[in-house]
């Protein structure tokens, strides 16, 4: 039988020290947070295979309230702190398992401090499978709400931002487990030498569902506090149903508590406190968002902010850069290697011979979204005045850039991540709430839009920026609303796009999240 919860809680007691894994809360903190210059067939074969042990739970009730503190670092810096509580809930005539949890995290952007939280409550069955869920997420002036529910087989989730709300429904698997589903599954059966095991859990703040592998190596000594602790190595690899991968590894003591965790994409580490060290912290947070993950430039840098095109040759870590970097009308990928590509950046100039480079638009570039609200009557009078009087698109895109650079006048960074309409009434925002404006200015003009997340050259150094695509004649043309000209030149190195046409925007920030501390980037020339 497996170990009641109301254990941990008395062994977490006599050992704060130790290491165990984040739920991942910190993640979609960190996400939304990042620095910006201003200026199926894998998922399905893993269900497939599911082993045993993912059906079984334990039904024993905690003998008392369990509470657990962690404390956060990102880059080797303190970053935050993380609450998971348990306790019971009669409801509808049935017992049920509340797991409640808070994150909070606390950095700096260009020196400006920020703060936020994600709080989340999810309700279980006592043999651990999720039934409703509600998370939370505070930045400041704006909070974002979202509830979730599992029903016949579907995980149905609606989510609220600025007084709008929109739902979303995706299968949820008979497997699925709650948001402590793995820490749950190793103390309920702790892993072996060698062994593998496949898992399903339910990721807050991302609202996503997660399947992960876990591959267990050996015992090793791991030097924990002041004496050593015989542990279990484990890799394990999260890939959330949206399509985000994250890495890490994972080491358990014998009673199948995680205590220490470590994850490459991004480097981040979690560590188990009491509730007075995880609650202790500095009036001014060391992690700078913006100047602690920006990447410098190897060699004499070109003027490529000048140029018409520009070659880098970018390498990484831990990622195949080829698979990752996307080629387009703005940059085209050649793999030197598995970790190497060369990469050409020749964005393109709206002139009258701007050739057709047959790029499509998907529905979700052209609709109103939850953070994108291109139908709600102030984008629309906004879109409008933006442009009044024009109809062609490279003469419109262009005087929408402008109209949200004049527009957003207070150009700082106390806000994460705001929507469209929220940027619309405060005027306020860095290069995520010029970029969201703008595509919802677009989308009202009839323009398919969407934004890009990529690097940015100022200086020395490649800044982590978001901007936004408008397709013009056939072809996904930048635009950067935070500089007086909006004109995108090779100085700008896309990661990805996204038309923030789901519920969870914090997945447009993915393909940057992987990358933070893992790129070296040098310039070959430009011209």
């Amino acid at each position: 039988m497996a170990q009641p919860l109301s254990q941990i809680s008395h062994w977490c007691e006599n050992t704060n020290w130790l290491k165990r894994l984040a739920q991942y809360s910190i993640v979609c903190l960190l996400v939304v947070s990042l620095g910006c210059s201003r200026g199926e067939d894998t998922r399905k074969a893993e269900q497939q295979k599911a082993s045993p042990q993912d059906t079984s739970h334990t039904s024993e009730e905690v003998e008392i309230p369990l509470e657990l503190w962690y404390v956060n670092y990102v880059l080797g810096e303190r970053v935050g702190y993380e609450r998971q509580s348990f306790d019971f809930a009669d409801e509808d005539g049935r017992r049920l398992r509340k797991v409640s949890g808070e994150s909070c995290l606390r950095v700096k952007r260009a020196s400006t401090i920020i703060e936020m939280r994600i709080r989340h409550t999810c309700w279980e069955t006592l043999e651990g499978w999720p039934v409703r869920f509600e998370v939370e997420t505070d930045q400041g002036e704006s909070t974002h709400r979202t509830r979730g529910e599992i029903r016949d087989g579907q995980l149905i989730v609606e989510t609220e931002v600025a007084g709008q709300a929109v739902q979303k429904s995706l299968p949820c698997p008979a497997n699925c487990r709650g948001f402590l589903g793995l820490q749950e599954s190793l103390f309920e059966k702790p892993m072996s030498p060698r062994e593998e095991r496949l898992l399903t859990t339910l990721v807050p703040g991302l609202n996503d569902i997660a399947y992960m592998t876990l591959k267990a190596n050996d015992y090793t000594s791991l030097q924990v506090g002041n004496r050593d602790v015989r542990t279990l190595s484990i890799q394990f690899t999260m890939t959330l149903n949206s399509g985000g991968i994250f890495r890490g590894q994972l080491w358990v003591d014998e009673r199948g508590i995680i205590v220490k965790q470590e994850t490459d994409s991004p480097p981040m580490t979690t560590i188990l406190a009491t509730r007075g060290d995880a609650l202790e912290q500095s009036p001014d947070p060391r992690l700078d968002l913006v100047r602690d993950i920006r990447i410098p430039v190897k060699g004499a840098p070109f003027p490529v902010e000048r140029a018409a095109q520009a070659v880098y040759k970018i390498s990484c870590d831990t990622e195949d850069l080829s698979q990752l970097l996307p080629s387009d009308c703005h940059q085209t990928v050649k793999r030197l290697g598995p970790h190497t590509v060369e990469l050409d950046v020749h964005p393109l100039s709206l002139s009258p011979e701007m050739p057709d480079c047959h790029e499509s638009a998907d529905p979700s570039t052209t609709q109103a979204t939850l953070w994108v609200q291109s139908n709600a009557p102030e984008i629309i009078r906004m879109a409008e005045m933006a442009a009044s009087g024009i109809s062609d698109p490279q003469d419109v895109a262009p005087a929408l850039a402008k109209f949200v650079y004049r527009t957003v006048r207070n150009k700082g960074y106390d806000h994460a991540f705001l929507s469209a309409l929220e940027v619309a009434e405060r005027k306020q925002g860095d290069c995520t709430e010029h970029a969201v404006l703008l595509a919802a200015l677009a989308r009202a003009r009839g323009l398919p839009a969407r934004v890009a997340v990529g690097l940015v050259l100022q200086g020395d150094a490649f800044y982590y920026h978001m901007w936004t695509e408008i397709l013009v004649n056939g072809c996904w043309v930048g635009f950067d609303a935070t500089r007086e000209r909006g004109i995108i030149t090779p100085a700008y190195i896309k990661l990805g796009h996204n038309s923030l046409g789901t519920p969870d925007g914090l997945g447009a920030f993915l393909p940057a999240m992987k990358l933070i501390g893992q790129l070296t980037i040098e310039i070959v020339q430009s011209k």
